[in-house]
């Protein structure tokens, strides 16, 4: 039973971290920045990757069931600083407010 609560809650967590990852290189490809010739491809292979090695590693059990759970802080880590970058880059994130905009 306890594995099956371990399971619902990282995976929950884990689907929501892959689903940010390609979110934000989804946003790349739309608004044409960063490094990435492609980077919507870039984006679901990462997530598509992390998400490969978790699932892997947990059901690999017993020695190397805990490196699943390395990579779901790894996850968690990588949305963080992503989420962060993306507000460095927003062009809103710095503005300074117009006023009241309801009317």
């Amino acid at each position: 039973m306890q594995l099956y609560l371990g399971r619902f809650f990282v995976a929950s967590l884990g689907h929501l971290c892959s689903g940010g990852i390609i979110g934000y290189f989804m946003s790349l490809s739309k608004f044409k920045k960063g490094p990435f010739k492609h980077p919507m491809l870039v984006g679901f292979t990462l997530a598509v990757v992390l998400h490969g090695l978790y699932d892997f590693f947990f059901f690999m059990g017993d020695y190397w069931g805990w490196l699943s759970y390395l990579i779901f802080v790894v996850e968690i880590v990588l949305l963080i600083k992503l989420i962060q970058l993306a507000h460095k880059q927003s062009v809103y994130a710095h503005q300074e407010p117009q006023g009241d905009r309801i009317r």
